[in-house]
């Protein structure tokens, strides 16, 4: 990938493996991913995984070849194409003939990229005005790709410390790509949406989540010691709540993001045991007590949490 530009289907594949892989699918397998690649690969500020787009990192990864013949870079592969390529004309101007290997129209192609962002020759190259020191395939990637808007609860999620099985979860909560019964409905898959934690309700993300007198339970008693869990009446609320709450690097917000995303995880796997019929917690203390186990084991491993968990765990 860091050798010349892969034809577009290469790369698609490449997506699609990996796409397969992350949602446990098997190579021949039908199963529909919950979340588009095209976000998934989008960095963990802009709501994705931060997984890299392979399209354009291989190409930033190709603008090193260009970059290096810039900036005559000392390397044996540099001086041949200086001496039998390039032959002191310009490299901006160089058409690629009948007798150029498939490689070399590929790095020339990259021009059409590298032109609006290199100024300059030899030493005094920059990108995009900023003077590389030595050629960063991050720095490059990251100005070449297309942004979009940050979202304010990505440190929530992904701020240390976080359990990854349980962020990925809480993830797809907040993107809404759990297959509650209000999307199976929709989709002609279940005619019944009650829900399986509370008697009455009607199981859709908002309602499991904010509404439901089981996980409010849950809520309360696991985060007891940290807050007062307040009422939600959706989840924008209940997620604008948090964020408001929990996004900073002190020890109690980091101790309170860590905790609430186990109980998301946690809610989350009690509704799927009670749906397909497995063994199942029917209290909220004793769902409770579970999540706190579990914090408790992970806290032990990190010296920053052991003196914080100790008041939130007496």
């Amino acid at each position: 990938m860091a050798v010349f530009l892969l034809p577009m289907r290469v790369l698609k594949s490449i997506e699609e493996v990996c796409n397969k892989f992350l949602w446990g699918v098997g190579v021949n397998g039908r199963k529909r991913a919950p979340v588009s690649w095209s976000r998934v690969a989008m960095p963990k500020m802009e709501g994705g995984l931060g997984i890299r787009d392979f399209k354009t990192w291989n190409k930033a990864c190709v603008l090193r070849h260009l970059w290096n013949l810039l900036a005559k870079a000392g390397s044996l592969w540099v001086a041949w194409i200086q001496k039998y390529r390039i032959k002191g004309n310009d490299l901006w101007g160089i058409a690629a003939n009948s007798v150029s290997s498939w490689v070399w129209k590929k790095v020339l192609k990259c021009r059409e990229v590298a032109h609006a962002h290199v100024n300059g020759t030899g030493s005094s190259l920059t990108w995009d005005g900023k003077k590389l020191v030595k050629y960063s395939v991050k720095t490059v990637w990251n100005s070449i790709r297309i942004p979009s808007s940050s979202v304010d609860w990505f440190s929530v999620l992904w701020g240390k410390p976080f359990i990854m099985k349980h962020s990925l979860l809480v993830w797809l909560v907040v993107l809404d790509r759990i297959t509650t019964k209000d999307h199976l409905a929709s989709w002609g898959l279940t005619d019944v949406n009650s829900c399986v934690l509370c008697p009455g309700g009607l199981e859709s993300r908002d309602h499991l989540f904010s509404l439901c007198s089981f996980s409010k339970a849950v809520f309360q008693v696991v985060l007891k010691k940290i807050c007062r869990w307040p009422d939600f009446t959706d989840w924008s609320s209940h997620l604008r709540w948090v964020v408001q709450r929990w996004s900073g690097t002190t020890s109690p917000a980091k101790i309170g993001r860590l905790l609430w995303v186990m109980c998301c995880a946690y809610i989350w796997r009690e509704r799927c045991t009670r749906v397909y019929g497995v063994k199942r917690i029917s209290d909220p203390s004793q769902l409770s007590v579970a999540v706190m186990q579990e914090f408790e084991i992970y806290a032990s491993s990190t010296i920053e949490l052991q003196k914080m968990a100790s008041v939130v765990m007496s």
